[in-house]
């Protein structure tokens, strides 16, 4: 009987260190589950975070190339159209001296006339003979350069036929018109002819000038209407980029809300289990133990094995030690 009673509890301590150790063992897995879930999510949610960033990064990029792009188109548009209007400006000048130039050249010329007509009142028939000459020099070179001309052209120019022909009239001029009166005439009329046509040559590069003026103002209010019109497409993208940050930032908070929610409740449910095992456990340990009329007998019947023990010539100390425990335990 105490052999039967030593194994019963041999059996039960076995029992309840093998109970111990699969539940030490169920708790060391349920927590490494546990950390091993918790790690994965933190990875999860720390290469969320780096995506968004490197997105919000390379938007950012392509939005400053873009930009630099711009301004470089720009500036070069503007430094061609700078460089054009001082083009314009120096041409302006220049064509303003050459005029001032001429000018100067005219008067001095027709003061050179004048101050030759009256040093040679004395003797008017040399000066006549000079004026002579040299109006027979530029009819010969006038008449050398229409040659020239019609020589290049190589266009006859038939004869004019009809009845109301004027006929040419030939013959040397006379001298009234070599008169000091009739030459004065002349160079007045030529000074008159040559101011117009040169006026009339201003006239016509100044409106040139500004239309190439009014050309290149038209293309920098383009430029800057262009500038603006980017300006405010940088504005829409960046908007644009800020919020679908703003909707992938939202987004990635609902998942991970959604995602603790469900730690949470898996927490709870794991705990909810070791709870459930620990009462289980408790359960059959108050099932194990013994009740007061079972402690009864079994106390009487260790009582019963020691006295037979004692009164057993042979029965060894460890026999007699494990009944005075299991009285105990009793």
């Amino acid at each position: 009987m105490a052999n039967d009673l030593d194994v019963q509890i041999g059996l039960k301590k076995g029992q309840k260190q093998e109970n111990a150790d699969q539940e030490k063992k169920m708790y060391e897995i349920m927590e490494a589950d546990l950390a091993q879930w918790k790690k994965k999510q933190g990875n999860c949610e720390s290469e969320a975070r780096q995506k968004a960033l490197q997105m919000s990064k390379e938007r950012e990029e392509q939005t400053h190339e873009m930009q630099r792009r711009k301004d470089m188109e720009a500036k070069a548009k503007f430094d061609e159209d700078k460089a054009a209007v001082e083009r314009a400006k120096r041409e302006l000048v220049d064509e303003t001296n050459r005029n001032q130039a001429k000018k100067e050249a005219a008067r001095a010329h027709q003061k050179l006339l004048m101050q030759e007509s009256k040093s040679n009142q004395s003797d008017p028939r040399a000066a006549r003979e000079a004026k002579i000459q040299e109006e027979r020099r530029k009819v010969e070179e006038f008449t050398q350069m229409l040659d020239e001309q019609a020589q290049r052209n190589r266009q006859p120019v038939l004869p004019i036929r009809g009845a109301d022909v004027q006929p040419v009239r030939g013959g040397r001029r006379g001298q009234e018109f070599y008169s000091e009166e009739n030459v004065a005439k002349q160079l007045i009329k030529a000074n008159q002819l040559a101011e117009t046509k040169e006026r009339e040559k201003h006239q016509s590069k100044k409106q040139a000038q500004c239309e190439t003026q009014d050309f290149l103002f038209r293309q920098m209010a383009d430029r800057n209407k262009q500038q603006e019109v980017a300006l405010e497409q940088k504005n829409n993208l960046k908007i644009q980029a800020q919020a679908e940050t703003r909707e992938f930032q939202d987004s990635e908070s609902r998942r991970l809300q959604l995602e603790r929610r469900k730690n949470q409740e898996y927490r709870a449910a794991l705990d909810l289990q070791v709870e459930a095992k620990k009462a289980a456990k408790k359960n059959k340990q108050d099932e194990d133990r013994l009740t007061a009329p079972e402690k009864a007998i079994n106390r009487k019947l260790i009582t019963e094995a020691q006295e037979l023990l004692r009164k057993m010539p042979g029965a060894s100390p460890r026999a007699a030690a494990g009944a005075a425990q299991a009285q105990a335990a009793a």
